[in-house]
């Protein structure tokens, strides 16, 4: 009877830590402002290697302020009781992970130019290139609209040739 209850009590016990392990997941930083940083070779120009974490910086700038922006929002839903309490705490390690990354950062551009603020840099860059985005966005939008009329044009077309065909039999 023992190693019965035993064994019970084992598998409830294993059971239940697999189920904890699912619900609770394994974060991961993803880093991806820096991988490009980091692919460079030791060796690579000086130029490219500031460009690129120049590009990075820019990167975070942007994840924060996106972050920061939904940080209110998701607050205020939490408080609530809208949202769970994890994706309160996503956000938050988030936010971290991008502060921790910011310092990062900095100090590669300080190994790179010391005395170098590159996040100063950053925010002077960021509208332009938020114009730039937004440029090409609208570009975009454009192009495809342009397509979409040759397309319902052509289709037309082709219905309009169709429906001669079979009138004229």
């Amino acid at each position: 009877m023992l190693p019965v209850i035993i064994i019970i009590f084992s598998s409830l016990i294993l059971v239940f830590s697999i189920l904890r392990r699912k619900s609770v997941g394994t974060y991961r930083s993803s880093g991806s402002n820096l991988d490009v940083y980091y692919g460079l070779k030791e060796n690579a120009n000086i130029t490219i290697r500031t460009k690129t974490l120049l590009e990075a910086a820019i990167a975070n700038l942007k994840q924060r302020e996106d972050n920061y922006s939904k940080k209110y929002i998701i607050q205020q839903m939490y408080n609530q009781r809208l949202l769970s309490p994890r994706i309160w705490d996503n956000l938050r390690t988030l936010i971290k992970d991008l502060e921790y990354e910011q310092l990062v950062i900095e100090a590669e551009a300080e190994l790179l130019k010391p005395g170098w603020n590159i996040f100063s840099d950053a925010n002077k860059m960021l509208p332009h290139q938020k114009k730039r985005e937004e440029k090409m966005d609208k570009e975009n939008r454009t192009k495809e609209n342009s397509f979409l009329l040759k397309k319902k044009e052509t289709l037309e077309n082709q219905l309009m040739t169709k429906l001669t065909a079979l009138q004229s039999k």
